[in-house]
């Protein structure tokens, strides 16, 4: 989905009117939870479309409701879009400290998936600012987190460390 709207920017458009009807119809009917997630898609399809500002409003939102009704699974969500958005907008060290926040709470939960995330974020960084190294370890705990979950997203973590690989075989020392 994320790559289509890129594309297609009558289909986020459509998308971000959709997710504030379902997210208008949940507030009046009482479900914090259910709006939270829609803050949190909010936020995704934004920042998919580019639309930062747009896109940190609704996770910072989103952040906040699940922070007061206690939801920690969405609160470890919410700071990994937060990361992502500060990420795209070249803040990585603020970035950086959103993933950490969101792999703790997401580890204390058990949460592997949101574990994985974080820690494909946390690698991004490291691999964007030369700490190879770093960025290999994170690729490790993201590739056994994948493959313990059996999620085909396990490939694409092999190819990158492979990558990592050949980068460090080619440094001095390596």
């Amino acid at each position: 989905m994320g790559l289509e709207l890129g594309r297609q920017p009558a289909r986020h458009e459509e998308a971000v009117e959709n997710l504030q009807q379902s997210l208008a119809a949940f507030r009046q009917m009482g479900f914090p939870v259910r709006e939270v997630e829609m803050l949190l898609d909010l936020g995704q399809v934004h920042l998919w479309a580019g639309h930062h500002d747009e896109a940190f409003a609704a996770a910072r939102q989103a952040l906040s409701l699940a922070e007061s009704i206690d939801d920690r699974f969405h609160e470890a969500d919410a700071h990994n879009v937060l990361a992502e958005i500060l990420q795209a907008t070249g803040r990585d060290d603020d970035a950086l400290a959103s993933f950490r926040t969101a792999l703790n709470l997401a580890r204390r939960r058990g949460q592997r998936d949101l574990q994985a995330r974080a820690l494909r974020g946390m690698a991004a960084i490291a691999e964007a600012a030369g700490r190879t190294a770093q960025a290999r370890e994170h690729l490790v705990e993201v590739l056994a987190l994948y493959t313990a979950l059996n999620m085909p997203q396990a490939a694409d973590v092999r190819a990158r460390i492979a990558a990592v690989d050949e980068r460090l075989a080619g440094q001095p020392g390596g």
